[in-house]
């Protein structure tokens, strides 16, 4: 039941991005290999147990290479762990404070409590992604997102806890 599940999805996508990769501007950059006019790329992301599991078998009897992209910050022992890039939470929290959610400040704000609830797990943003998920808003109604992003400000501002960007690493 699972392989069925998983193919039904993979061939449609197979079959849609095929004629996106076939179109042409009419300018040759290159030959694709083997002759072939066309190509797919297909990709995993997140690093879901299952994508191993049962993604990777069914790829492996198909002849079907695929991209994996690995979250390493939950791998023990990495060196890499996850941080949020941007300015001080500290200080988006207390700006957060006088100044409401808007077209300019949407995408911070958002980004801050996605790394605050998913990689520090804080316990005043519990149910924040499901919450979200219950009723769509479009990117472009900023009041309907501002209506969820300002009470969990709020409620981070009044808990009193100091949250750090993460540990910054720069590569060696």
């Amino acid at each position: 039941m699972i392989k069925n599940i998983l193919f039904m999805g993979v061939v449609p996508a197979l079959l849609m991005a095929t004629p996106l990769c076939a179109q042409s501007s009419g300018s040759e950059v290159t030959k694709w290999q083997d002759g072939k006019d066309a190509c797919v790329s297909i990709t995993y992301d997140d690093s879901s147990i299952n994508q191993f599991r049962v993604a990777i078998p069914l790829m492996n009897e198909r002849g079907l290479p695929a991209t994996f992209f690995i979250i390493t910050g939950d791998i023990d022992g990495s060196k890499y762990q996850p941080a949020f890039i941007g300015r001080p939470i500290m200080d988006i929290l207390r700006e957060s404070e006088k100044t409401p959610t808007t077209k300019e400040n949407m995408l911070e704000r958002a980004a801050m409590l996605n790394y605050l609830s998913t990689v520090l797990h804080v316990p005043e943003l519990q149910g924040f992604r499901a919450q979200n998920l219950q009723r769509p808003i479009t990117r472009g109604d900023i009041a309907a997102l501002a209506a969820i992003v300002d009470p969990l400000l709020a409620k981070l501002r009044q808990s009193g806890a100091a949250y750090s960007n993460g540990p910054l690493r720069l590569s060696p």
